[in-house]
């Protein structure tokens, strides 16, 4: 009996880099008399040389391995597409605000760029960075488990800050929304303008000023009032001493020295 040809051909697939590669399947053309490949003695198996690791580019699937009496098979191969680009990131789970020095967590997933649906078998390894020069991560880089995961980020810097998530290899990233983080209440006191000499009577110009700053060296803006007192020599200062504190900053535009002296000055928080 002669055999009926039947083709067997690779079907062409595509792989987002860093991805697993995708079930490889093939088409059967030429079956006669109501047969299927259910008729086969060994239906024909597609193989291909990337892996999930490949590099972006094309990759051949070659087509084998079919086996029936009644059937020459004629093998068509295919071809594996990586397009340059990658996964997309979404991150969640970021706050908005946040207070200096404490930490907290944000998701990260990876996900299909064209259906947005997430990917389990990623295999990257993701950078993390901030605006905040001093941000402490719980990990400076890291992988995503099924697709997803989730991390801890503390920054210290107060004012609008941002995370960004990026994949050195795809040069995927995505950066959260703006997280305005607060400063801690005042730990120390710092001069912006020091006391200048001055004539007896007169007041200090420019005018003293005094800066409140937390831990992490960030301007303290709660409510606070300063006194400024002399921390060592002999004098008296005059007019106002005690001042309260605006947004961070003190300063005592009436401030003067009453009896001639050489002093030094000392700004304390007023208990």
């Amino acid at each position: 009996m002669n055999k009926a040809p039947l083709t067997v051909t690779a079907d062409n697939k595509s792989q987002i880099y860093q991805t697993a590669v995708p079930a490889l399947t093939v088409s059967y053309s030429g079956f006669v008399n109501g047969q299927t490949v259910a008729n086969l003695a060994s239906p024909a198996v597609a193989t291909t040389t990337a892996t999930a690791t490949s590099v972006p580019g094309t990759y051949p699937i070659t087509v084998a391995g079919a086996v029936s009496g009644n059937y020459t098979f004629t093998n068509v191969a295919g071809s594996l597409v990586i397009p340059v680009g990658g996964p997309s990131f979404v991150i969640s789970g970021a706050p908005t605000t946040a207070t200096a020095g404490t930490p907290f967590t944000f998701t990260v997933t990876a996900k299909d760029p064209s259906t947005g649906a997430t990917l389990p078998t990623y295999n990257g390894t993701l950078n993390f960075s901030s605006t905040d020069s001093s941000a402490v991560f719980s990990s400076s880089s890291s992988t995503l488990t099924n697709g997803v995961g989730t991390f801890t980020v503390t920054l210290t810097q107060a004012g609008s800050r941002t995370v960004t998530v990026t994949d050195p290899k795809s040069l995927g990233t995505t950066t959260t929304g703006a997280i305005v983080v607060s400063p801690l209440a005042a730990a120390s006191l710092a001069f912006d303008q020091q006391p200048t000499n001055v004539n007896t009577g007169t007041p200090f110009v420019p005018a003293i000023k005094v800066r409140l700053l937390d831990t992490y060296g960030n301007v303290a803006t709660a409510p606070a009032d300063v006194t400024l007192a002399i921390a060592s020599g002999s004098g008296i200062v005059a007019g106002t001493t005690t001042v309260a504190a605006s947004a961070g900053i003190a300063h005592s535009p009436t401030s003067t020295w009453r009896t001639p002296a050489t002093s030094r000055f000392k700004p304390h928080r007023a208990v």
